[in-house]
């Protein structure tokens, strides 16, 4: 399985997501849900893979039918 996250990466969503676990355990007054939002960074630094980035990166690329080229020409034949 190819990853799309760098090691840096992995560790700080790892050390996010423990870090935000172990408030909820420290402090009774944290919400408990907060544990669930935990699993997202820890389980996608484990895995390697975040599949929300992975779709951020496919729509913000550029496509080739949507880019044009500069040819120095007007589009409706006109000298400059």
């Amino acid at each position: 399985m190819n990853g799309n996250l760098s090691k840096i990466d992995m560790f700080f969503r790892f050390f996010v997501g423990l870090t935000i676990i172990a408030l909820v355990l420290a402090i009774p007054t944290t919400p408990v849900w907060l544990v669930l939002v935990a699993t997202y960074p820890m389980f996608t630094g484990i895995l390697k893979l975040d599949p929300i980035y992975a779709a951020y990166l496919a729509l913000a690329k550029p496509s080739a039918k949507t880019a044009t080229v500069n040819t120095g020409h007007d589009p409706m034949g006109a000298a400059a």
